[in-house]
């Protein structure tokens, strides 16, 4: 891999391998102090990629959980599959605004190349306690992917899309629906639905 911060890389003599399909990583301080850990998965990765061979999967939020799979993505095509002591490809701060739910950005493009290659689907809800169906649809009403189904959430947080349907496969370009329903065990109910557009080259 090339850096464009050298500087920022430090070497040592040896370091663990790491199995790309699933692991733990967990860092601790000189004091053995544990700062974060993570338990990881390749199917994390983006669904499109064939090849997932030397791809980083690189953490998305640092304000968003670390164990949290929504919080990561694979890194661009653009700079090589990972960018060593340099900020993240894929990386997007987090901007919830004071609706029950907002989409960042609201036009992307899937393709991988660092530049605005998911979506974030962000939530702000009055209380803890609440579950969650979302789903994104496409102009006609044809449901193309389930985000979550009955999941239980936090007060603040958010999922992602990264443009592919129930099958993996990649969506045409165009005008999707994010619908989301948001439920808690009093009887309370929010149904949001924000419209967000694929684009590409």
């Amino acid at each position: 891999y090339t850096s464009t911060n050298p500087d920022g890389i430090i070497e040592v003599a040896s370091l663990p391998s790491y199995d790309d399909a699933n692991g733990k990583i967990i860092l601790n301080d000189n004091a053995s102090v544990l700062i974060d850990s993570l338990s990881y998965s390749d199917s994390w990765h983006y669904a499109l990629l064939h090849d997932k061979e030397g791809v980083s999967l690189e953490r998305i939020s640092f304000d968003a959980k670390t164990q949290d799979e929504n919080n990561w993505h694979s890194a661009a095509s653009v700079v090589g599959f990972a960018t060593p002591a340099y900020k993240n490809s894929q990386s997007i701060t987090s901007q919830i605004t004071d609706a029950s739910i907002s989409l960042q950005p609201k036009i992307f493009s899937p393709d991988n190349d660092g530049k605005d290659d998911v979506l974030l689907i962000n939530y702000n809800l009055d209380a803890a306690g609440y579950s969650a169906n979302i789903s994104v649809f496409d102009a006609e009403g044809n449901l193309i992917k389930n985000i979550s189904s009955l999941q239980t959430l936090e007060q603040q947080g958010f999922f992602q899309w990264d443009g592919t349907n129930n099958e993996n496969g990649k969506t045409v370009k165009g005008i999707y629906v994010i619908y989301a329903e948001f439920f808690n065990t009093a009887g309370k109910k929010i149904t949001l639905k924000k419209d967000c557009v694929v684009g590409g080259q």
